[in-house]
């Protein structure tokens, strides 16, 4: 089954009214707070990738490719290309969700109750230690935090997938003991 083209590309002698160049898309881009390379560059597959309708035109002379013209997407477009690449870790505006996610992993982490001892209020009303371990699993199911929780939460305050795979590769900086503590599972 062949795949869906963009546009044909009619071969324009001129650019058509209300198209843009390469630089023009980029400065247009960074104005919605889409980030790409400055040097507009490969600007033909970040259309493809992301269906911005373009256009080539003849080039003059023998040497070279045909220049592409974009037309400028609309606004809708344009949320779904940012959340596009605020999801995805390689682009400009990944790395920066990617930094945040970061911080935010740290915030939730530190913030998280420990869950290795019973809080005062629990302790004392127990009087067996098979009866301590018991209320301290129920409150360590209750409290503790675990990696997907964590990777929720994460996802509930910025709007961006978030995995547990990212938590853990965060968490490995934290010792083990303080990991034991906060999470309720531990692997």
């Amino acid at each position: 089954m062949a795949k869906e083209k963009n546009e044909p590309n009619w071969d324009y002698e001129e650019a058509p009214a209300g198209t843009l160049n390469s630089v023009q898309l980029v400065s247009y881009l960074a104005k919605n707070k889409i980030k790409v390379r400055g040097e507009a560059d490969n600007m033909t597959r970040f259309a493809k990738n992301n269906g911005i309708k373009y256009v080539e035109v003849r080039r003059s002379g023998s040497f070279g490719s045909n220049p592409h013209y974009f037309y400028p997407p609309a606004k809708s477009k344009m949320e779904s290309i940012l959340s596009d690449l605020k999801n995805n870790n390689t682009s400009f505006n990944g790395r920066e969700m990617l930094k945040k996610k970061k911080i935010i992993i740290n915030e939730i982490f530190n913030e998280g109750v420990d869950v290795d001892k019973l809080p005062k209020h629990l302790d004392d009303k127990v009087k067996t230690e098979t009866e301590r371990q018991r209320k301290l699993g129920e409150y360590r199911e209750e409290q503790g935090l675990t990696k997907t929780s964590i990777a929720e939460k994460v996802y509930e305050k910025l709007g961006v997938k978030c995995n547990r795979k990212l938590v853990h590769s965060v968490l490995e900086n934290k010792s083990q003991e303080m990991i034991r503590k906060k999470l309720k599972k531990i692997g």
